[in-house]
């Protein structure tokens, strides 16, 4: 009523800001590149796909497991971060996807290891898995020292698969 939040609902907004910020970042970054490259329709169909369905999953169970332990939570601020970040991106399919995923009443709370994009061809299962586990390596990292800025959600939809670590360094 007053526009008072507690210190949890605080902490909670914060954990969602960080998250929120380092995807949005990502996002923005292929989607002006491919823009500007006249490949957006290449950015849509990735954006859209198994790859970043995984990578979006595990990106907010991981990072949001590390500091809430309450499902509700998690599932409202993902839902507002997915509508955050993918407003505007043409990337409904994805987000129908995912916010279907974390409603399910079997969410896994191992990380999505055990969850698939519901597909039956293989290379989308396959796609989906890389984006799952892309995304626990980058938030490790990211969480182990917030200078280690998430990529490989970037380099996916950039290229169509993750830079290697010598291109990195090129």
């Amino acid at each position: 009523m007053f526009g008072f939040k507690s210190r949890r609902q605080k902490k909670l907004d914060e954990i969602a800001d960080t998250i929120g910020a380092a995807l949005h970042r990502q996002i923005k970054k292929a989607n002006d590149v491919m823009k500007e490259s006249g490949e957006l329709d290449q950015y849509l169909e990735r954006i859209n796909g198994p790859f970043t369905g995984g990578y979006l999953y595990s990106f907010l169970t991981n990072y949001f497991s590390n500091y809430i332990t309450s499902r509700k939570d998690v599932l409202q601020q993902s839902k507002d971060i997915l509508n955050e970040i993918l407003s505007g991106e043409n990337a409904e399919l994805v987000k129908v996807r995912l916010n279907e995923r974390l409603q399910a009443e079997d969410m896994s709370w191992d990380h999505g290891k055990d969850i698939s994009w519901e597909h039956d061809n293989e290379i989308y299962e396959m796609e989906f898995k890389l984006g799952l586990v892309s995304a626990e390596e980058d938030v490790r990292d990211f969480i182990s020292n917030s200078r280690n800025m998430p990529t490989k959600l970037t380099d996916f939809l950039l290229n169509g698969k993750l830079a290697s670590d010598s291109e990195k360094t090129e």
